[in-house]
């Protein structure tokens, strides 16, 4: 009898390369005395359905039946991390490994590599900025916040100063892509009801939506993201009302 298994779905969602880089993974990291991850990962490859019935007849005799809930575990956090290395591999997957150089930050602050860690925040804020990833720049400004007050420096005012500045400035930046996003969300979910055949969204709704977030008039803050999600939005909105010409303007 089949049902739902986190893992059966995860390992049944990798493509021929993931599997193949996983099992690359599991061969270089995993010993010979835990070789029963790969049979397990390889058989459920295999496998169409997840049906334990079958499994543990097919596995009848193996030990480690007895655990089977720890091992799948095992698995499943062994999967995930190739999939972490896999991905951050990637030529266009730059958000990741931004992510990834803000997480080693702790690392090198705790072997007391201060000036180092600092030259790394200057620079992570740089591709924080390029991908317009602002909470994690605020990482990074919390980040440089606590080096200035570790350092031995007498008087940190003037750069703590500096931090909170550009902390306000991204604040209001995330601001504005999570309202610009939101919005482009609400009226996307507008258009589906509009295309599903429910009863239509009328024409002054959508005036009235446009009117009461302020549509008519840009972001303050332009950003090609902010951008992106408000011409959207207002082209997805003239588009449900039939004035294809405002829509044509803001694709």
């Amino acid at each position: 009898m089949s049902k739902h298994d986190d893992l059966f779905a995860l390992i049944q969602s990798l493509n021929q390369a993931e599997k193949r880089y996983v099992r690359l993974y599991l061969n270089t990291f995993v010993s010979q005395k835990e070789t029963i991850v790969l049979r397990l990962f390889n058989y459920f490859v295999n496998q169409s359905v997840y049906d334990i019935k079958k499994l543990k007849k097919d596995f009848e005799g193996e030990t480690f039946l007895k655990h089977l809930y720890k091992v799948k575990n095992e698995i499943k956090e062994k999967v995930s991390q190739s999939l972490f290395l896999y991905n951050l591999g990637a030529e266009k997957n730059n958000l990741l490994r931004l992510k990834h150089k803000i997480n080693e930050l702790a690392i090198f602050y705790n072997k007391g590599l201060l000036n180092y860690t600092l030259k790394q925040i200057k620079q992570l804020k740089k591709q924080a900025r390029a991908l317009e990833s602002y909470v994690d720049l605020l990482v990074c400004i919390d980040w440089e916040e606590r080096l200035i007050l570790d350092s031995e420096t007498k008087n940190p005012l003037d750069s703590l100063s500096k931090v909170y500045a550009e902390r306000k400035e991204a604040l209001e930046l995330l601001g504005q892509l999570y309202k610009y996003h939101e919005l482009f969300n609400q009226i996307t979910a507008m258009s589906s009801i509009q295309t599903l055949g429910r009863k239509g969204v009328q024409k002054e709704e959508i005036l009235k939506f446009l009117e009461r977030n302020q549509l008519h008039t840009p972001p303050i803050t332009p950003s090609p993201k902010i951008s992106f999600f408000y011409h959207q939005t207002l082209s997805i909105a003239y588009k449900i009302i039939r004035e294809l010409e405002k829509t044509y303007t803001h694709c």
